[in-house]
């Protein structure tokens, strides 16, 4: 994190097993801090959830819109031909 982020203070909760692993990447060099672990783990699962999130739009765009759109333009026609 750069000196110019703004930065704030959290304490969670965690399991022992994620405890120690946590504190196991510290021992072996793996992260400077807690805090650096943490936040590049935060940093890839909003990743995830970003590339998640793109993928349902195309879905919805490409799968259920297409389909949703016809429904309409048949209700409207058939509502012109009453």
């Amino acid at each position: 994190m750069s000196n110019h982020e703004k930065s704030n203070e959290l304490t969670v909760t965690l399991p022992d097993d994620m405890f120690y692993m946590l504190k196991t990447w510290i021992a072996l060099k793996q992260y400077d801090s807690e805090s650096e672990a943490v936040l590049e783990g935060l940093k890839a699962l909003a990743q995830q959830k970003s590339d998640e999130n793109r993928a349902i739009k195309q879905y919805f765009r490409e799968e259920v819109y297409p389909e949703e759109i016809q429904n309409i333009k048949n209700e409207i026609s058939k509502q012109k031909g009453k």
